[in-house]
C-alpha cells in the first residue's frame, strides 16, 4: 500500500452536470448507438513497439475537431463560393457577359477618332484592324484584369441615340475638352440620361497635355472635376486621357469598378 488517498469520483445521478450540458450544446443527436468509453479507447489505441499498444492524442482523431473549427471551415467555404459567384456575375470574367461601355462626347471640339484609339490602346486593342465591314461596338478581352469589355463610341450628337445607348450601357464615359467643358447639347444629353436612370459614370478630359503651364493645367482639371461633381450626385472619377499610361489607368477602372444596376431593367 502506497498510502495515497483515492477519492470517489462525483456522480450526478439522473441529472446532467453543467459541464455535460455545455458539451452537449450545439450537437445534433444521431440515431446511431452512442460510442462507449471502451470503443473510444479502442480507436485511440494503436500498435506500438514490441507488440504493445500506445494511446493516441484526441487531437489526432476526427472526432477531436471542435465545434468552432467546423463552424469556421463552413463559413470560409460559403464565403469563397459567394465571392466566386459575385465575381462571375458582376465583375465579369473572360467567359462571362462583357461590360458595355458607352463613350458620349459633351462638345463638338473633340477628336473622337483619337479618343477611341487611346481608350482601346489601354486594353491592347488595335482599331486599325477593323474594316468597313466592322460596325457598332468593339468587343475585347482583358486577361490582365480577367474581364471583357465592349465599347461603343457615339459619333453624333442626337439625344435619342444617346438615350438608346445609355439604356443598355453598364458604364458611361462622358468625354470633354479643355477648351469648352460642355456645350448646350452636352448639357441636355446629361439631363435626359439622368432622368432615364444613371449607371456607373466616368468623366474623361482630353487635351490637358497641350497646356504648357502646370498651374493652368491644374486649374483646368479642377474646373472639370467641379463640373462633374455638380452634375452627378455620385461624384464620379474624372481622369485625363492623353498618354498610354492614362489609357491603362482608365482601362483598370473600367474593369474593376462596381457596376450600378438599374431597377427597371
Amino acid at each position: 500500500s502506497t498510502g495515497k488517498q483515492i477519492n470517489k469520483s462525483f456522480k450526478s445521478g439522473k441529472h446532467r452536470t453543467k459541464g455535460e450540458l455545455k458539451k452537449k450544446a450545439g450537437k445534433v443527436e444521431t440515431k446511431h448507438k452512442a460510442t462507449t468509453n471502451s470503443a473510444v479507447d479502442d480507436v485511440l489505441m494503436t500498435a506500438g513497439e514490441g507488440g504493445g499498444k500506445t494511446r493516441r492524442s484526441v487531437k489526432d482523431t476526427t472526432f477531436g475537431e471542435g465545434k468552432a473549427v467546423r463552424k469556421m471551415k463552413a463559413m470560409q467555404l460559403a464565403k469563397a463560393k459567394r465571392e466566386a459567384l459575385v465575381q462571375q456575375k458582376r465583375i465579369g470574367t473572360i467567359v462571362g457577359v462583357p461590360r458595355l461601355v458607352a463613350v458620349i462626347p459633351l462638345c463638338d471640339s473633340l477628336n473622337l477618332t483619337k479618343i477611341e484609339e487611346l481608350i482601346l490602346s489601354g486594353v491592347s486593342y488595335d482599331p486599325s484592324q477593323r474594316t468597313s465591314h466592322h460596325i457598332g461596338a468593339h468587343s475585347v478581352n482583358v486577361p490582365r484584369w480577367k474581364s471583357r469589355l465592349q465599347f461603343y463610341v457615339l459619333r453624333g450628337r442626337d439625344l435619342i441615340d444617346a438615350l438608346d445607348i445609355a439604356k443598355v450601357a453598364d458604364i458611361i464615359i462622358f468625354v470633354t475638352d479643355t477648351e469648352k467643358i460642355c456645350d448646350d447639347i452636352g448639357l441636355s444629353t446629361i439631363r435626359v440620361i439622368k432622368a432615364q436612370g444613371l449607371v456607373t459614370v466616368f468623366g474623361v478630359v482630353h487635351g490637358l497635355n497641350k497646356v504648357q503651364s502646370k498651374k493652368k493645367r491644374n486649374l483646368l482639371k479642377k474646373r472639370v472635376i467641379s463640373f462633374f461633381h455638380e452634375e452627378f450626385i455620385s461624384k464620379p472619377k474624372v481622369l485625363p486621357l492623353d498618354t498610354p499610361t492614362e489609357s491603362d489607368q482608365l482601362a483598370r477602372f473600367l474593369c474593376e469598378s462596381k457596376v450600378i444596376q438599374l431597377s427597371w431593367r
